[in-house]
């Protein structure tokens, strides 16, 4: 042996896979893959091939088992890169890993945790290879490999070929060890240990990135390092857009990378009777993508926030921004780089719309610019302006550019003749001729009422009117975009603001950042974060459905970049800004530096739609994997797919229209058709018409550029992105997870509000008390059984406020000047005071009904001065009446025909009519807790009526109940987070909540069980039969003045909830939260255990006598 083979044999340990691990052939993988070809007819053309090649390849074999493998691995050839891929995964996963022998396993695992550089050696494809070597930790392989030509296979297979092993391998070669020496194999293989030393490659996918040289001009201007931290410290920006899908995302990275940041200011619209600050401070509770810095800093991120952020209430369509002068000159004087992100995304929208956000917003911002002190400026535009032109598109603007170069094009005119026609189109609306025919529709509408007249047909009017001009705005825009060379009128108004900007900036730091499609984030905030309904989810998420042909330019690159790569460029340029270097356009796409084209994007869609739908089951998802989506051309498109399906349903429309049907039949179908129709017209531009490549240079040398120790974190890249995983794993799966409930019209995945609210806002309560100190006391009471002294103390000092008043008096009994203090510095009201006093008819009426108006006028004073955020009130599931065996939905929970339980749950259903009534326009939640016992978190109560009644019930051997009735209990702790969670939410999903256990109420079996087994006794036997007589026996029991008197008496208060087996869904509630009540036999024994050990009363603390309040 030489020495340079015994070099070989000494560096890896290779291991055979056949015999060892698998007993694994050749032509059922191909078959796999044939079979799963992107094309009907490809599939059934190679699997005859298949068939043909079963025939054939004995006798090849025989002759030649290279040669056979080489002509079984051709039948491969046109399959794409991609598709073998994801199909590799697979097959392991659903066919081999199965079959994996435990023996071969565990020796060959012995052998990796030695140390040894394992080698798995296989005459699969490194597809199948790759992922069977990942699942068994070992980092290399030999595989059969396939050569492809633009990810395309040819058919042929490298050097070395692993050809089968021989007809009595599977005697001689069998047992779990599969190690094999270089020489043994290299003669197994007809090669030599070089080559095969040689054909040993990683398990990791290979990501091919364009290296692509950075050429500088001018290189004085921009010949030092640049160093994004030192330009950022201590500087001042103002971002404008924050609530959009960028804006958020660089607002998050900024912080979470740039501390060094002097303070960021941000531009937010008042919303109604939202204000800004509030806008913002939601946007912190709910928005995922802060995650990383709630992670990083907790309850403590608003403070982190406050110190480095500050909202400014303003409008970017308005003149000056819509900000208060003087906070506007303090501006002027402090700010160093204006962010605008800000723009109707939309293609289509209402013109008055496009230009107030594309175009007037620019203007207000440049003009904001020129009267600050030393502001530069960044503003996203979008690369799509180039219109309808085709080839390379460079990184410039021009003053008056039209992608149809209309030599006689003045940007400035067309901005003033647009908003000219704005006014013509409205006034037209108004005049004579529009208001008679508006008129006439509004009296010929099909289903409208015989007797329209008066406020009802002038209102009918009205909305037709609105109606008309919002249409015909949109066709004004859609129009001259089309007439100008653009395909929308967001391309239009975006280029018509790069002109404006370009002209009349040109001596101001400005840089007109441009990206192409923005997408799901890689790596920041986290990995796979998108939102909303942009670009490419409509589309991909068609493309997840039966529907196949998608007409499209195979060659046409669809330009998309993931949004942080969007954000890191974003900081790269404002750094450049900041620092005087910058360029006066920067594109941010991947087109040139890293091309996806039409024919791939459509394929990697359809694989990432295989991946999910092979993880479920059912008949439905098995035919969905099975329809992959193809790139066709227009012609086939009109002749093959939607349009000719759609014509097909309208003849039968039209045959069938005689028929006495009560609706034509496949309507459904037919409005499904015509929007996928009106989905594909909107998406040519990006997907047909025009081959765009656009040029990214300048970004990348502002990366270039960077110094070494920034590049990692603040470097741009887009050349090394690794599209089959960015599809398949990240992008969509975000878009599952993100856009595609929105699309069908579902909430997104629930998840708890952060809450941070609650870390710095004040509250005010009314209370009962003769004196300060009193009612300090009686919050120390109250509050004690979750707070210790120092925190509450420390709260009642800070932000707390009690007034002394009566809820039942007029304004609570206070002062006027009270009143008005509490009228002016409330935002939102919960209310959930009430009488608990079942039996008294006149306490519910006072507490209930009167305090329950007296807070409602309150609510009212409120929203008439500056409006009211929130009204929240604290009801009961009883509003529903007597139900039995039944599951209550919110919605039919009030029946006015059915009785009540009493009192106290007929004055709240009409404490629940009144606040509908009375607050029309303010946003309200009204909760409906069913039982509320006890704290899941805690065994520890201070309120004891229900719990003596449940008590009672322990306690007994015998219980008169059905074992299989449910009672709806809920922890106290759930309630409370449920009512704070929605209360400071903006918007919620609904407007009355179920706080219950709903479907997931226990059985009295289970309670009592959990009991019996906690106390090691024997469970109660249960009685039915004794519910009568029982019930008898409580009501005159209940009448008696004695202990036993008054546990009957709360029995008899009780008893309905328990016997009526009635349960109130929870969907809402728990959908919203992402969490569910916990159990009551979770925690029902150490409540037991605590009323029995305390007699049913608290152990209250009083007042430490040191500290100044009551004691005093």
């Amino acid at each position: 042996m030489s020495q340079s083979d015994s070099n070989f044999q000494g560096r890896y340990l290779y291991w055979r896979v056949e015999g060892s691990l698998l007993e694994l052939t050749t032509v059922r993988p191909i078959a796999f893959f044939t079979w799963n070809a992107q094309k009907f007819t490809e599939r059934w053309m190679r699997r005859g091939t298949v068939l043909l090649m079963a025939v054939l390849r004995p006798f090849l074999y025989v002759l030649n088992r290279t040669f056979a493998t080489r002509v079984v691995y051709s039948i491969l050839r046109g399959i794409s890169r991609d598709r073998l891929d994801l199909l590799g995964s697979e097959y392991f996963e659903y066919k081999l890993k199965p079959q994996l022998k435990p023996d071969g396993v565990e020796q060959l695992k012995k052998a990796v945790s030695s140390g040894a550089e394992v080698v798995l050696v296989s005459q699969g494809l490194e597809y199948v290879m790759r992922p069977l070597a990942q699942h068994l930790g070992v980092k290399w392989i030999v595989a059969n490999r396939l050569d492809f030509r633009d990810g395309i296979a040819t058919g042929r297979l490298f050097e070395p070929v692993i050809r089968p092993r021989g007809i009595f391998a599977r005697v001689s070669s069998a047992g779990p060890d599969g190690t094999r020496s270089a020489e043994r194999l290299a003669h197994d293989l007809g090669t030599d240990p070089q080559m095969i030393e040689h054909a040993v490659v990683s398990v990791q996918r290979a990501i091919s990135a364009i290296e692509r040289p950075v050429v500088q001009f001018k290189s004085n201007r921009h010949e030092t390092a640049l160093s994004v931290r030192t330009a950022f410290r201590g500087k001042h920006i103002l971002l404008i857009g924050v609530t959009g899908f960028i804006g958020k995302v660089w607002l998050a990275n900024t912080l979470m990378d740039l501390p060094e940041v002097g303070q960021i200011y941000l531009l937010i619209r008042r919303q109604k009777s939202t204000p800004a600050e509030n806008r913002f401070e939601k946007l912190i509770d709910e928005s995922p993508v802060f995650d990383p810095l709630y992670a990083r800093y907790g309850h403590k991120l608003l403070e982190f926030i406050n110190e480095r952020v500050q909202v400014i209430e303003g409008d970017v369509s308005q003149p000056g921004l819509g900000i208060e002068s003087g906070t506007a000159d303090e501006l002027w004087k402090r700010l160093d780089v204006i962010i605008n992100s800000s723009g109707l995304t939309d293609f289509n929208p209402d013109l008055r719309e496009a230009l107030g956000s594309n175009v007037d917003a620019a203007m207000n911002v440049l003009q904001f610019v020129r009267d600050s002190d030393h502001a530069g400026l960044l503003h996203l535009s979008t690369c799509y302006a180039a219109g309808r032109c085709d080839g390379r598109v460079g990184e410039n603007a021009r003053p008056d550019y039209t992608p149809i170069s209309l030599p006689t094009f003045d940007a400035e005119q067309e901005w003033k003749s647009l908003h000219r026609q704005i006014e013509e189109i409205e006034n037209r609306a108004e005049g004579p001729i529009i208001s008679e025919e508006l008129r006439r529709q509004a009296l010929s509408k099909e289903h409208a009422a015989k007797d329209l007249h008066g406020a009802a047909l002038e209102n009918q009017i009205r909305k037709n009117r609105v109606r008309w001009l919002r249409n015909e705005l949109t066709e004004a825009g859609k129009r001259r975009g089309h007439e100008l060379g653009w395909p929308n009128t967001y391309t239009f108004t975006k280029s018509l603001a790069e002109s404006l900007l370009t002209k009349y900036g040109r001596d101001l730091p400005v840089a007109i950042i441009r990206p192409a499609i923005v997408e799901s984030s890689i790596a920041q905030p986290f990995r796979g974060w998108n939102e909303g309904i942009n670009t490419s989810a409509a589309l991909s998420y068609l493309l997840g459905t039966f529907f196949r042909q998608l007409p499209t330019n195979e060659r046409k690159r669809l330009d998309v970049i993931p949004v942080d790569s969007v954000c890191r460029g974003m900081t790269l340029i404002a750094a450049a800004v900041l620092e005087g270097r910058h360029d006066p356009v920067y594109q941010l796409a991947t087109s040139v530096t890293n091309p996806c084209d039409m024919r791939r994007s459509i394929e990697l869609t359809s694989l990432a739609h295989r991946k999910h739908y092979r993880a479920l089951e059912g008949m439905e998802y098995w035919l969905r994997l099975r329809f992959d989506a193809i790139p066709v051309s227009k012609e086939r498109y009109n002749r093959m797919s939607a349009p000719a399906q759609r014509a097909i349903i309208k003849s039968i429309q039209r045959i069938t229209a005689p028929l006495p049907f009560k609706k034509t039949p496949l309507a459904k179908a037919d409005r499904s058709l015509e929007k996928v129709e009106k989905l594909i017209e909107l998406f040519e531009p990006f997907i047909l018409l025009n081959e765009h490549d656009f040029v990214a240079e300048n970004v990348e040398k502002l990366s270039y550029a960077l110094v070494p120790e920034e590049k990692k974190l603040f470097g741009y890249n887009t050349s090394s992105i690794d599209w089959w995983d960015y599809w398949i794993n990240i992008h969509i799966p975000a878009l599952r997870k993100w856009t595609y409930p929105l699309i069908e019209g579902r909430p997104l995945e629930a998840r708890p509000a952060r809450n941070l609210q609650a870390a710095n806002d004040a509250a005010a309560t009314v209370m009962r008390a003769r004196d300060p100190h009193e009612a300090e006391d009686r919050l120390w009471h109250a509050l004690q059984l979750h707070f210790d002294f120092k925190p509450f103390y420390e709260h009642l000092q800070t932000r707390i406020r009690v007034f002394r008043g009566d809820l039942t008096e007029e304004r609570f009994g206070l002062s006027r000047d009270d009143y008005d203090r509490l009228v002016h510095t409330t935002d939102s009201v919960i209310h959930c005071a009430a009488s608990l006093n079942r039996k008294s008819e006149k306490s519910c009426l006072n507490v209930n009904l009167r305090g329950t108006l007296e807070v409602i006028k309150l609510g009212m004073q409120v929203d008439h001065y500056h409006g009211l955020r929130r009204f929240s009130h604290v009801s009961t599931v009883a509003v529903a009446g007597r139900r039995q065996d039944e599951v209550v939905t919110e919605e039919k929970s009030v029946d006015w025909n059915r009785s009540d339980y009493d009192p106290y749950a007929r004055t709240k259903k009409f404490s629940e009519h009144m606040i509908r009534e009375l607050l029309p326009d303010v946003p309200k939640t009204i909760f409906r807790p069913s039982i509320v016992l006890g704290d899941s978190r805690r065994a520890e109560t201070t309120q004891f009526d229900m719990v003596r009644a449940f008590v009672f019930l322990a306690g007994l051997p015998a219980l008169p109940l059905r074992p299989r009735d449910r009672v709806d209990i809920v922890n106290v702790d759930f309630v409370a987070s449920a009512i704070a969670s929605l209360h400071v939410k903006d918007r919620t999903q609904y407007d009355t909540y179920h706080l219950s256990s709903g479907r997931d109420s226990q059985t009295f079996r289970q309670i009592t069980e959990s009991l019996a087994a906690a106390q090691d006794r024997r469970g109660p036997i249960y009685l039915p039969f004794m519910q009568k007589p029982f019930t008898s026996s409580i009501n005159l029991a209940s009448n008696r003045k004695s202990p036993i008197g008054h546990v009957a008496s709360l029995m008899k208060v009780f008893m309905p909830y328990l016997t009526f087996n009635t349960v109130f869904d929870n969907t809402r509630v728990t959908s919203e939260l992402g969490r569910k009540p916990v159990p009551f036999s979770q925690y029902s024994y150490p409540l037991l255990k605590f009323s029995r050990d305390t007699n049913f009363v608290y152990p209250y603390q009083d007042w430490p006598a040191k500290v100044g309040g009551s004691a005093a």
